[in-house]
């Protein structure tokens, strides 16, 4: 099914960004808007080998076409691209050396097949800012990874290399994350011409889940009044202004002027503003009709170039492995930038992850642990729910910890008597609370996923904290 579930979503068209989505009709939360399977996928650029069917780690080739990298579990990939594969008469390693033209080549194939002509065609009214491109260093690198190689094989001519270049800027501009069980290690990208009308805002009222059979489900993650625009945000949601806008331009190529790209607060999260170093009280945000940046106290200009080099030198390019060290760049920049920064954020999230570790590791997790853990999530989640209202993946992920972490510091303060019984059941009740709120998040995820994975795990935890709720009611 490529298509809007129940006319729910129509087209729009607008001067000043083409087609995009609107709603047909008021949707509540939780709707399913589309679901859609891609009609090309494939790795990234500078992908590692793997299987052109399931995208594990390769460690065969398919017998019939003697070319396509596949694993053991894979005995064959697509008919019609094996029988172009081994038409072709290409050298036998041609796919391992130049592994980079896989998922462009599938847009040539598509073109080849007849019984794809409409998916085709659909590929075609894609943007690729070509014009845009042309020159630049990612149009260089796909005349090298990919140009080079299919000119050298004679799998086209010299008319098609613009062609071939469009299909690349499609693919750049276009393209989904594919989660598979192997992502992490073999990133895997997917075109879903429906899905791709999706226009951008930094605070998305949509929520992508992408299930086992490489399907994109979007739903709506708020209630959308009728006629309102769809919107998925492509950017990382817990970056700053200044990172979000450099990843659309780069990749997108526009300038996003979203509510919270134009706000200096970012909603009032302040995850890009800095504490001013001249008055007590004051935050230096960046003001777009000024293009400068100011203190909204005192008034002052800021130059914060240097500061921030500092930062990203000390919090991005280095190591950051111990609790101690993150502790203590987490004080420091809590100071120096703000404890809301989004800087300071990445490093509460790592740190969080390692104390993860630390608790799945332990029978008892220590208390002091816990409650950072606690802590850190409460801190987090207040900023998740304003970028990202409604259902989220990333708050679904820090009402797990946040509940999980309360109910094992709860049952050991009733455990060492340091609360009492009816003060530990009420802990528990709010903990509740929390683990039904992450848990209907997490079941939009499918099951084969972290997220769904940990969503089966939250409803086992759901209904101990029930069980014990009674249990010590009763006592």
């Amino acid at each position: 099914m490529n298509e809007f579930e129940n006319g729910k979503c129509k087209t729009a068209v607008s001067d000043e960004i083409g087609r995009y989505l609107i709603a047909a009709k008021n949707l509540k939360q939780g709707d399913l808007l589309l679901c859609e399977q891609p009609v090309i996928i494939g790795p990234y650029w500078g992908s590692k080998l793997c299987c052109l069917t399931c995208y594990k780690r390769s460690s065969k080739i398919c017998k019939k076409c003697k070319l396509a990298p596949l694993c053991y579990g894979c005995d064959a990939h697509d008919d019609f691209e094996c029988n172009f594969l081994a038409l072709a008469q290409l050298p036998k390693n041609f796919l391992i050396d130049n592994f980079d033209v896989i998922t462009p080549l599938r847009c040539i194939i598509l073109s080849k097949n007849p019984c794809k002509a409409e998916c085709y065609k659909q590929v075609m009214q894609m943007e690729s800012h070509c014009s845009l491109r042309r020159g630049t260093k990612i149009w260089a690198l796909h005349e090298s990874c990919v140009i080079k190689p299919l000119m050298d094989v004679a799998l086209i001519r010299e008319q098609e290399v613009d062609l071939v270049q469009k299909y690349c800027g499609i693919l750049d501009v276009n393209t989904f994350e594919v989660r598979t069980e192997s992502f992490e290690e073999i990133p895997i990208r997917g075109l879903y011409p429906t899905a791709a009308l999706l226009s951008h805002d930094c605070v998305s009222n949509t929520f992508i889940a992408l299930d086992s059979t490489k399907s994109i489900r979007i739903y709506s993650s708020v209630d959308i009044a009728e006629g309102d625009p769809i919107w998925n945000n492509y950017t990382h949601a817990l970056s700053g202004t200044e990172v979000r806008r450099q990843h659309l331009m780069e990749g997108k190529y526009f300038h996003c002027k979203c509510r919270r790209c134009l706000d200096p607060t970012e909603l009032g999260t302040n995850l890009s503003s800095i504490q001013c170093s001249d008055c007590e009280n004051g935050m230096t945000m960046f003001h777009e009709s000024l293009n400068k940046w100011k203190c909204n106290s005192c008034n002052n200009d800021k130059d914060i170039d240097d500061l921030m080099s500092l930062a990203r030198s000390e919090i991005l390019e280095q190591e950051i492995g111990s609790v101690p060290m993150l502790e203590q760049l987490i004080a420091k920049y809590s100071k120096l930038l703000n404890p809301n920064h989004y800087l300071v954020v990445d490093m509460k999230q790592k740190l969080t992850a390692i104390l993860r570790s630390f608790c799945d590791h332990e029978p008892t997790p220590q208390p002091k642990i816990l409650q950072r853990k606690i802590m850190l999530c409460e801190e987090i989640l207040p900023i998740l729910r304003v970028i990202q209202p409604g259902i989220s993946r990333l708050t679904g992920i820090a009402l797990y910890e946040y509940f999980n972490s309360m109910v094992e510091l709860t049952i050991y303060n009733m455990n060492e008597k340091n609360i009492s019984i009816q003060e530990g059941v009420d802990e528990l009740v709010r903990a509740e609370t929390f683990a039904k709120e992450s848990l209907k998040m997490l079941l939009y995820e499918p099951k084969s996923t972290p997220e769904g994975h940990l969503a089966k795990s939250a409803m086992l935890k759901l209904k101990s904290i029930r069980e014990n709720i009674c249990l010590f009611r009763k006592l």
